[in-house]
């Protein structure tokens, strides 16, 4: 984003996407390349970050090697379905210069109560992914747009986390470990005055499910910390209520116990 001589904004087009992934398991991230080569319809350049000693770190890393205007952070245990997909990801952001960040999977409220994305209720929920379930099935979950194709929302997940780098949000390196980091770049991005949002027509499938530990529940609280002064957040038609804080502060009392 520049100003011109007339003092009006102008935006800068993206036209190129780095795909930054931290990778543990070499077979499943040599599947993802081939099907991102098979699917993306679009250059792009691709990050591949091993051996970091966490997420964040490899992040932050593979952000400052990109070149691309657009940087999409990816597990590696997910394939996508959509054809041409990065031609969609990048008209999202081309057509919105406010969006900072879009993801596949997210809600519109977060409350001031240290809170995991899903703690919600089903409405608030805005999601499109193909979920691999334990009992071996898998479930094609698509709720939340009823407003259209993209929703914002207040945090997302970070199974897929597209970041518009001109926004100038990065990883906080304080984070340990594997977990925390998608509720902080959401709320980093939004602070810095930018939008969030999940969107519909990028459909990918993930191989498995979140792993709650200690370590999550650690770094849920040390980001509610760190943002308290804008928590909490709602978007769209979701409002925040002391109903839903007491809930949270139920299941997060519940989260510690099943924990420890």
């Amino acid at each position: 984003m520049r100003k011109s001589n007339d003092g009006l904004t102008i935006f800068k087009r993206i036209s190129m996407l780095s795909i930054v992934i931290c990778s543990k398991n070499k077979e499943l991230c040599d599947q993802l390349v081939a099907n991102i080569n098979q699917t993306i319809g679009i250059p792009f350049e691709l990050e591949i970050i091993s051996g970091a000693e966490s997420i964040t770190q490899a992040y932050e890393t593979g952000l400052k090697k990109s070149s691309g205007e657009l940087c999409l952070f990816l597990h590696e245990d997910v394939i996508f379905h959509t054809q041409d997909w990065g031609k969609t990801l990048l008209g999202h952001f081309n057509s919105d210069s406010t969006i900072g960040l879009i993801g596949v999977a997210g809600a519109k409220i977060h409350t001031f109560i240290p809170s995991a994305w899903w703690d919600c209720s089903e409405n608030e929920k805005v999601i499109r992914i193909l979920q691999h379930k334990p009992g071996g099935q898998t479930e094609d979950q698509n709720q939340g747009f009823e407003a259209g194709k993209l929703v914002e929302v207040a945090v997302i997940d970070g199974v897929f986390m597209a970041l518009r780098k001109e926004v100038g949000a990065h990883f906080d390196q304080t984070l340990k470990g594997f977990h925390g980091y998608d509720l902080d770049i959401s709320l980093a991005v939004q602070e810095n005055g930018y939008k969030v949002a999940v969107i519909q027509d990028v459909v990918l499938e993930h191989f498995s499910l979140g792993n709650l530990q200690l370590g999550w529940l650690t770094a849920l609280l040390q980001v509610h910390r760190k943002y308290k002064h804008i928590l909490p957040l709602a978007k769209g038609d979701a409002e925040s209520s002391l109903l839903q804080e007491i809930r949270n502060l139920v299941q997060l009392f519940k989260h510690y116990i099943k924990l420890h």
